[in-house]
């Protein structure tokens, strides 16, 4: 493994770190749908784009990202993000896809979702082929990526799937919440930390809704949801060798946007992060040469 790069698996294990660490300091006079996931969107902006270069099976992958929100007075926003990721192969090939969360708060003290609306999950489910909750929760709750786990049996209480404790943000696909009826009992047997299925199933492409453009499925959120817009962030992934990290240059992605929305700003504190093979630490921390932008040399014809 390239000595500037990091695993797959230790990404995704310090970025599900990162957000559970947003909701673990969150004050109560904050905890709400739309605040909280403006905070997670601006941090896997800082991440993506910031992010040393990601060890997979068969060579390196980079990040960058934008993320955009509504403006003006029209549209409401209730903290659901739409993820749009847009892959550059080195053949020059390109693959846009786009994924929905739809964010239910937990209520205090008790891992319950009072904003959950039965009826209005089962129009999104109809109109948006990949969807989604994102579940923050006050307390540590349980998760897992094994896709059997929750047909675990455990003898010592009848049927009790075996997690691994202690996430903050947890993902359930809609359907299943549809299919069970109940929130609280879907999480409880299928949920998945969130970064788990950020990673293997939106950012790597293969559950993503190709069945039309992004703009599309985004116009067609507004429809069904009357007009509550969703935060939006875009990642591009592309390949890259080795030997052009760090000079390598990631270009940020392009995609097309209903109107009303804008670029977030960057936050504007002067010790932004860089997402290393060690840790997430401060680039005032680096030295020069090491705070370099990671960048995609451009194609020569």
């Amino acid at each position: 493994m390239d000595d500037r790069s990091f695993s797959l698996s230790k990404f995704t294990d310090m970025l599900q770190a990162s957000i559970d660490e947003i909701l673990a300091n969150t004050s109560p006079t904050e905890w709400d749908e739309n605040h909280l996931s403006f905070s997670i969107v601006q941090r896997l902006r800082e991440v993506f784009c910031n992010s040393s270069p990601i060890q997979v099976e068969n060579g390196l992958i980079g990040l960058n990202a934008e993320a955009y929100k509504i403006t003006g007075a029209i549209e409401q926003t209730h903290g659901d993000i739409a993820i749009v990721v847009h892959h550059m192969f080195d053949d020059r090939r390109e693959l846009r896809g786009i994924g929905f969360y739809e964010a239910k708060a937990s209520s205090v003290g008790i891992n319950r979702y009072p904003a959950f609306d039965y009826r209005q999950l089962r129009r999104l489910v109809t109109s948006t082929p990949k969807l989604a909750l994102l579940l923050y929760e006050q307390q540590s709750s349980s998760a897992s990526s094994d896709p059997f786990n929750a047909l675990v049996k455990d003898f010592r209480s009848d049927w009790r799937p075996q997690y691994d404790e202690g996430y903050r943000a947890r993902t359930v696909e809609a359907n299943l919440v549809v299919g069970l009826k109940d929130p609280n009992y879907a999480a409880h047997f299928y949920a998945e930390p969130f970064a788990s299925h950020l990673v293997s199933r939106y950012l790597s492409g293969k559950d993503l809704d190709y069945s039309r453009p992004p703009l599309e499925s985004l116009k067609r959120w507004l429809k069904v949801t009357k007009r509550s817009a969703p935060i939006i962030i875009a990642v591009r992934v592309i390949q890259a060798d080795s030997s052009s990290f760090p000079e390598l240059s990631i270009l940020p992605p392009v995609i097309e946007l209903p109107s009303g929305y804008e670029i977030i700003p960057s936050p504007t504190s002067s010790h932004s992060s860089r997402f290393t093979g060690d840790t997430l630490i401060s680039q005032s921390l680096l030295p020069p040469s090491d705070v370099n932008d990671i960048t995609e040399k451009p194609k020569s014809d």
